[in-house]
C-alpha cells in the first residue's frame, strides 16, 4: 500500500510541532521553577522585614516611654525651680557648675567701666585700678566733659560691701543705660540683686589688678630706697614661714590648697626678683630704674572626668616640676646674676567640664579606672574605645611585650 506524500508531509509537520511544544514545555517548567525560587527568597526577605519592623516598633515604644518619663521629670524640675528656693544648701552644691550669662556679664563690666569714664576708650580692668579713690567707700566726681556730668571712683582698698554709698545709684544707672547701650539684652528680666552681684564680681576683678599695681609700686619704692635689705631671692623655708602661713602647711591641709599656697609663693618670688629691663628704656639714664615686666601666670584646671586619686597624682607632679624649676632659677641667679626671662607660675583654677580626648588606636588613651564613674554615667557618649583604654588591654600589651623581650633573649 502506498501512503500518499501529502499524508507523510502532514505527519512530519505534526511531529515537528510536537517537538517544539515539548521544548516550550521544558522552558516553561524551568521558568516556573525559577519563579518559585524567587518567590521563596522574597517570602524569606518579607519575614525578615516583618521581624525587623516588630523590633523597631518595640524600640519606638520604649523610646516613647523614656521621653514621656523625661518630660515628666523636666516638668517636675521646672515646678521645683519656680518654687521658693530652700535655705538649706545641698552638700554637693559647691561641686556643681554655675551657669554663666556671658552677654549679661560682659554688658555689666562695660557699663561699670563706662560709669568711671573708661567704657568707650577700650581700656582694661587694670586701667580702672589706676583711678584713685576720693574718700573711704568711693563716690562720684563732677566731670564737665561727659553727658551725665558725674563719674564713679570706687575705693579699691576696702570690700565691696563697704562701698555701699554708690550701690543703689549705680544699679539704677546700669538698668537705665543698658537699654540704650545694649538694647538687644532684656535687662528687665534681671533683678537688682543679680545686677549688684555681677557688679561685685567686676569690682573684685578690678581689686586684683589694684593689688598687683600696689605691689609693683612697692617694689619700685624698695628698689629706689638703698636702706631696704637685699633679698637673696630664695623661697622661705617651711620653718621660717610666719604664723598665718603655718596653718597652710601641706601636712595640715589638702594638697590642692597647698599647691595654691605654692603658687602664691611663686608670685611673691617673681615680684621680688624678676625685674626684666624694658628694651625701650634708655640705658644712658643711670638715675632711672627700668620698669619691671612681670610674667603672667597661667591656670591649670582639673577636668571633671578625672578621679580624685588621679587629680591628686597630677597635682603632685605639677608641684614637683614647679619646685624644681623654681630652685633651678634661684641657682642660676646666684651663679649668673639676674635672669633676662622669668618662668610663668602655675595657679590652680576651677574644675572644668571637658570631653575625653580622642586619640588613635595605637596611642595610649585614658585608663578606665582613672575616669570618674558618675561623670561617665552622665556622659555615655564618651564611653567609646577611641577615648577610653581598658585596663586589661594594657596588661595584655605589657605581657605581650614581655614575651617578645623573652623571645629576643632566647
Amino acid at each position: 500500500m502506498v501512503i500518499p506524500k501529502a499524508v507523510t508531509d502532514k505527519l512530519v509537520h505534526q511531529e515537528t510541532r510536537l517537538m517544539g511544544l515539548e521544548v516550550r514545555i521544558d522552558q516553561d517548567g524551568r521558568l516556573i521553577a525559577a519563579l518559585q525560587t524567587s518567590e521563596a527568597r522574597l517570602q524569606h526577605e518579607i519575614d525578615d522585614l516583618d521581624n525587623e519592623n516588630t523590633q523597631l516598633l518595640q524600640k519606638l515604644q520604649s523610646v516613647e516611654a523614656v521621653l514621656d518619663q523625661q518630660t515628666r521629670d523636666i516638668d517636675r524640675l521646672f515646678s521645683l525651680l519656680e518654687q521658693k528656693p530652700s535655705a538649706q544648701v545641698p552638700p554637693d552644691a559647691d561641686k556643681t557648675k554655675k551657669p554663666h550669662d556671658n552677654v549679661f556679664n560682659t554688658s555689666v563690666r562695660k557699663l561699670f567701666l563706662l560709669a568711671m569714664g573708661l567704657g568707650k576708650k577700650g581700656l582694661t580692668l587694670k586701667d580702672a585700678a589706676l583711678l584713685k579713690p576720693l574718700t573711704a567707700g568711693g563716690g562720684y566726681i563732677r566731670d564737665t566733659e561727659t553727658t551725665n556730668g558725674k563719674l564713679l571712683h570706687p575705693d579699691w582698698g576696702v570690700k565691696f560691701a563697704d562701698n555701699s554709698v554708690w550701690h543703689s545709684r549705680l544699679v539704677k544707672w546700669v538698668r537705665k543705660t543698658m537699654k540704650t547701650e545694649f538694647p538687644a539684652f532684656a535687662i528687665d528680666q534681671k533683678s537688682d540683686d543679680a545686677i549688684l552681684d555681677q557688679l561685685s564680681t567686676v569690682f573684685r576683678n578690678i581689686v586684683q589688678a589694684y593689688n598687683i599695681l600696689q605691689r609693683e609700686l612697692k617694689a619700685k619704692k624698695n628698689a629706689k630706697d638703698p636702706t631696704v635689705p637685699e633679698d637673696d631671692g630664695d623661697l622661705p623655708a617651711d620653718n621660717e614661714m610666719p604664723d598665718d602661713a603655718a596653718a597652710s602647711h601641706p601636712s595640715a591641709i589638702s594638697h590642692q590648697f597647698a599647691q595654691h599656697q605654692t603658687a602664691i609663693r611663686w608670685l611673691e618670688w617673681l615680684h621680688r626678683k624678676q625685674a626684666i629691663i624694658d628694651p625701650d628704656t634708655d640705658t644712658e639714664k643711670a638715675d632711672e630704674v627700668p620698669a619691671p615686666s612681670m610674667c603672667k601666670p597661667w591656670k591649670t584646671r582639673t577636668p571633671l572626668y578625672r578621679t580624685d586619686e588621679a587629680g591628686e597624682a597630677f597635682n603632685r607632679e605639677v608641684a614637683t616640676i614647679e619646685h624644681y624649676v623654681l630652685n633651678h632659677c634661684t641657682e642660676q641667679e646666684h651663679k649668673n646674676g639676674p635672669a633676662q626671662s622669668a618662668p610663668h607660675p602655675c595657679i590652680p583654677g576651677d574644675w572644668k567640664d571637658t570631653p575625653l580626648p580622642r586619640l588613635g588606636a595605637t596611642k595610649l588613651r585614658i585608663l578606665r579606672p582613672c575616669i570618674h564613674a558618675e561623670w561617665l554615667a552622665d556622659n555615655e557618649d564618651q564611653d567609646v574605645p577611641s577615648r577610653i583604654q581598658e585596663e586589661e588591654v594594657e596588661s595584655q600589651g605589657v605581657e605581650r611585650a614581655n614575651e617578645d623581650a623573652d623571645d629576643e633573649r632566647d
